[in-house]
């Protein structure tokens, strides 16, 4: 990149082909230092960043259910990574459950997360509030590069019906 403007940066891949669903950034380098988590401060002329994309990302799917041990239509899955990497947004991964309550959300990071059902998603669930709102609830999960899980999950009641 050249002529880069002086500033803090964070690099975000994104794409919204099929064939890349099950990829994940495994690194960023810049300076020959990976800032995939820490992002990088510039002070201004040519940089050069090597970004690793891996096709082995990590996959977590599951059944949603409510208190009856029914499957949950139409829910909204949320994948949250531990505290120290909420700054990257592409860790973060959001689904719906099927007319059966099931969920698949491929090209995951390795990492500890946590994973959230809830009936309507009405906040950012990247937000910081969202985050502090809903500490202690869903399921906690580490994956491994490559790795699937199958979990079954119950559908969190909201903040304030929560007791």
């Amino acid at each position: 990149m050249k002529t880069v403007p002086a500033g803090n940066y964070r690099v975000r891949v994104l794409s919204g082909l099929a064939a890349l669903r099950d990829c994940f950034v495994k690194s960023i380098n810049a300076g020959g230092k990976d800032v995939a988590d820490s992002g990088f401060t510039v002070s201004g002329g040519s940089w050069l960043l090597d970004v690793v994309l891996s096709a082995n990302g990590a996959r977590v799917d599951g059944v949603v259910l409510d208190e009856k041990n029914q499957p949950v239509t139409d829910a909204e899955v949320v994948v949250i990574p531990e505290a120290t990497r909420q700054k990257r947004r592409d860790l973060y991964q959001q689904g719906t459950t099927d007319q059966h309550g099931h969920f698949k959300l491929p090209g995951l990071n390795p990492g500890e997360y946590t994973v959230i059902a809830l009936e309507d998603l009405e906040d950012d669930y990247r937000d910081p509030e969202f985050l502090k709102s809903h500490e202690g609830i869903g399921q906690t999960i580490h994956l491994e590069e490559g790795e699937h899980k199958s979990i079954s999950l119950r559908l969190a009641l909201p903040a304030n019906d929560a007791k």
